[in-house]
């Protein structure tokens, strides 16, 4: 999977190419006015980050990226600032949808639980998942997570390559049995 650029804290993300200077307080953009207004605010604090992006959204991640001004969102609601809980449930009729399909009560925050146990059934080791989702460290993941790699021993040993079985060793020839003058064995 390719890393098409790092992920900033509450979406934001810092073109490939660019430097990387250390500042204290990047400058503000409108948007990142906008989201003060409404409460929300980048989280100064939390580190910047890779994240791998699946190839199904590779093309939109590199057109944006290539498009759109260095520090606009990668992912922006139609307003351009940051997705809210509140507005992507109205605005995708969550609620309605949900209750259409028959999972009722099923939450936007459920769907990255969703988004581990697909990793974990595919095969992602802790380390992966721990990246994938922004955890601080692999306990923290395997807390969340941990009985769902209960399998993981038995999946790795079917994943180990097959070795082509050994050739059979003849067994050693038996001594010869001592004989007596008419050909008895004792």
């Amino acid at each position: 999977m390719p890393i098409l650029g790092d992920v900033r804290p509450a979406g934001r993300r810092r073109r490939p190419d660019a430097a990387r200077p250390r500042r204290p307080h990047p400058p503000r953009r409108p948007a990142v006015e906008e989201d003060q207004r409404s409460g929300l605010r980048p989280n100064e604090d939390a580190p910047d980050r890779s994240v791998p992006v699946p190839p199904t959204l590779e093309t939109y991640v590199r057109d944006r990226i290539d498009s759109a001004p260095s520090g606009s969102y990668l992912f922006p609601s139609p307003t351009g600032t940051i997705w809210t809980n509140t507005n992507f449930r109205v605005r995708s009729r969550w609620t309605e949808t949900t209750q259409t399909v028959g999972l009722a009560g099923t939450t936007i925050h459920d769907l990255r639980h969703t988004a581990a146990s697909l990793l974990i059934a595919a095969g992602a080791d802790v380390k992966a998942v721990q990246m994938n989702l922004g955890h601080a460290t692999a306990t923290m993941t395997m807390d969340l997570y941990g009985h769902l790699f209960s399998e993981a021993p038995w999946v790795a040993m079917e994943r180990m390559p097959m070795f082509p079985e050994l050739p059979r060793v003849a067994p050693a020839p038996k001594p010869a049995e001592a004989s007596d003058e008419r050909g008895d064995t004792r």
